[in-house]
């Protein structure tokens, strides 16, 4: 089966031509059937490979199968092909894509069921699934960049879907644009590795990354700049601070494009470059404490500014800004199993909480503001209780799935060794106040939206019907994604409950797991040791002594961490302070606050002033762009335009036709129409030609 994974991509593209060929020529229902018929197919070809590859993998020495389908670029030493690798990671990806993205296509069935693009959104929700599979599947950098850049491209497309209204087309624009900006980087990262390590393919990176990383020919400068600017990719595509500010503004697409781009798929296509480079951003260190640093810095200033959102899809955009923070921290803490684990388990909850929230706004006729809600619960009882439980999943509350991804996470931030002192603290505070936050204005937009008093009714007795629940095809994919953010945690459960793990073990092939985190340190103390006895290897072992006092040190707070991680005791102390913070702020102080005493959040929004609107008006960052780029460069192209296009582009242009407008008004008297005056001209022209010629 796994000579046949290509069709995991194949599927999604026939349902993209055949829709975009013959879709306006079929009815709404044939065409939501093969859009959604293609991508279930992919799930099911994604679960064969997988089961497949389990059995490849129990016999084979290496974790990865590479299938390659065709040449692509051999141009020297640039030999690449365009082929699919295959292991826990990619399999993991693709299982998701596919089965979270069929979710959201049922329900688009349903929710674009009046909208007269219907099959132009189905021709590009399938494109968008077949590049984050050509994302995922690539085995090389090259190939994996094309499905970067064709997510990109839909992204695009489908956040701009309403492209009649300029609103939506700008934040489309904007979208496009600050994701140009960290692809900029992803190249040159790209091209360092290259020059490096003559290879952009993954298996061949990873199994010559070691020796080369500690021979004489690799400057230290070269892991650290290589990391650094993939992560400026990672940080525009997964939505980092400074390059965060198009995902809130992609709310202007269809709902289901929210829940796609901001569950399953494109937001996590960052910390997916990350995993799968792992061993890039192993080796510096310094990389992998920027990293965390920006990480706790975009969880902590995201869900400040989803306390005071209103939109209740705004809510859900800070909140994934929020929540990939936490992915990057784990990362640069090297867990990157740990980080995998909370793509996964907030596929299921935000794609729930997105769809959800489609579904208030299919029954409240497009209202998206939670202040005019209230009390729905009675109405749409099946969104209710999936909202619910999504919640309470992204709050941390055990053991629905959030709370354990989020409680690993900031276990390993607390037990994080690491040379830059008391960083790990320092984070792991940042970190339990950004999981108290969210719980808080999780519930803040759980209560505000579905209990309480109506606050709906004046609007809706004007139009002569109450909210209703959404029709099964909607409804389908929040039940089946709230089982799975209920009990998708379990795949991955902590040390002390002495339980299975299944995830980490598994994905430890592709990520490496603990004993992987300072495999290069290790390997350099080796080689380096074995030099120092070596008479010839005395240069060699001067120039990375550096290095191998750092592997020293690496394995000491390896055996420091596997000590202090050992005790269950300080693990479930941890545990239990999370879990207690995040009641509290659902059920002591959101509750109470958006349903008994509703009236007194004006009070307190007076009382905090400064803060509140700092809050409400995102940082004023999106404001501090306006000033400090699109204004200057505003100026600058119109500067561009009057000066260099109008006055030397068009002067040129405008200036050889004016030169042969006058040559022709000059040689125009001469162009008579009489045989005769031509004659004389030709008589003319012989007589000067003859004595020119006598002349000589």
């Amino acid at each position: 089966m796994l000579q046949y994974v290509w069709l995991t991509i194949a599927f999604p593209l026939v349902g993209a031509l055949v829709n975009g060929l013959f879709g306006q020529r079929m009815s709404k229902k044939a065409s939501g059937t093969l859009g959604s018929a293609m991508v279930f197919l992919s799930f099911l070809t994604a679960l064969a490979s997988y089961f497949s590859y389990k059995s490849w993998a129990a016999g084979s020495d290496s974790p990865y199968f590479e299938l390659t389908l065709w040449p692509w670029i051999h141009v020297g030493q640039l030999q690449i092909d365009a082929a699919l690798l295959i292991d826990p990671l990619s399999t993991t990806m693709m299982l998701l894509i596919t089965g979270v993205g069929f979710l959201i296509h049922l329900y688009s069935t349903g929710y674009m069921s009046h909208d007269k693009g219907y099959s132009r959104f189905f021709v590009y929700l399938n494109l968008f699934i077949a590049m984050m599979l050509i994302l995922v599947l690539g085995n090389n950098l090259a190939l994996m960049f094309v499905g970067w850049e064709g997510v990109g491209l839909c992204s695009y497309l489908l956040i701009g879907f309403w492209y009649q209204d300029m609103y939506n087309a700008k934040c489309g624009m904007k979208a496009f644009v600050v994701n140009r900006i960290g692809d900029f980087g992803v190249l040159l990262g790209a091209f360092i590795l290259f020059w490096n390590f003559n290879t952009l393919s993954f298996t061949e990176l990873f199994g010559n990354f070691s020796s080369v990383m500690n021979s004489a020919t690799i400057e230290s400068w070269v892991p650290l700049a290589a990391a650094l600017l993939l992560f400026l990719g990672a940080t525009g595509k997964s939505a980092q601070l400074p390059l965060h500010i198009w995902l809130p503004d992609a709310m202007a697409g269809p709902t289901p494009v929210s829940a796609l781009i901001h569950a399953a798929t494109m937001v996590t296509a960052g910390v997916y470059m990350v995993c799968r480079l792992n061993p890039v951003f192993t080796a510096a260190p310094t990389a992998g404490f920027i990293i965390a640093c920006v990480g706790a810095a975009t969880a902590f200033i995201a869900a400040t500014i989803a306390l005071t959102q209103n939109d209740i899809k705004k809510v859900l955009a800070y909140s994934t800004v929020s929540q990939l923070g936490f992915m990057f921290l784990a990362c640069g803490v090297g867990a990157y199993w740990v980080a995998m684990f909370h793509v996964l388990t907030h596929a299921f909850f935000k794609a729930c909480l997105f769809l959800g929230s489609g579904s208030v706004i299919h029954a409240m006729h497009e209202e998206q503001d939670t202040r005019v809600m209230g009390g729905l619960a009675k109405y749409m009882p099946l969104t209710y209780w999936t909202f619910l439980i999504s919640t309470l999943a992204i709050a941390g509350i055990v053991p629905l799935s959030g709370f354990f991804s989020k409680d690993e996470i900031l276990w390993r931030v607390a037990t994080w060794q690491t040379q830059f002192g008391s960083a790990p603290m320092i984070l792991w505070f940042v970190a339990i106040a950004t999981a108290f936050m969210t719980a808080f204005y999780m519930g803040r937009v759980f209560f505000k939206t579905f209990l309480g008093k109506p606050r709906w009714t004046k609007h809706y007795v004007e139009h002569h019907h109450h909210p209703h629940e959404s029709p099964r095809s909607m409804t389908f994919p929040l039940v089946v994604l709230a089982t799975l953010a209920a009990i998708g945690g379990f795949m991955g459960l902590p040390h002390f409950t002495h339980a299975p793990n299944f995830l980490e073990p598994w994905l430890a092939a592709s990520t490496g797991g603990e004993e992987q985190l300072n495999i290069v340190g290790r390997i350099g103390l080796e080689e380096h040791g074995s030099a120092a006895h070596d008479d010839h290897g005395t240069a060699a072992h001067d120039d990375h002594g550096a290095a191998a006092g750092h592997a020293e040190d690496a394995a000491a707070h390896h055996e420091a961490f596997v000590s202090f991680g050992s005790t269950e005791t300080t693990e479930i102390i941890f545990a239990l302070v999370s879990v207690a913070l995040a009641a509290f702020a659902l059920l002591g102080l959101a509750m109470p606050l958006y349903t008994k005493r509703f009236g007194a959040t004006e009070k307190l929004h007076t009382s905090l002033g400064p803060l509140y609107r700092l809050s409400l008006n995102k940082w004023y960052i999106d404001e501090l762009y306006h000033y400090l780029i699109v204004i200057p460069g505003t100026a600058l192209a119109y500067g561009c335009w009057r000066v260099f296009d109008m006055k030397f582009i068009d002067g040129i242009v405008n200036g050889v036709g004016n030169v042969l407008g006058w040559l022709g008004h000059g040689v125009r008297p001469f162009q008579t129409g009489f045989v005769r005056n031509y004659a004389m001209y030709l008589l003319l022209g012989a007589v000067v030609y003859l004595a020119l010629s006598l002349l000589k």
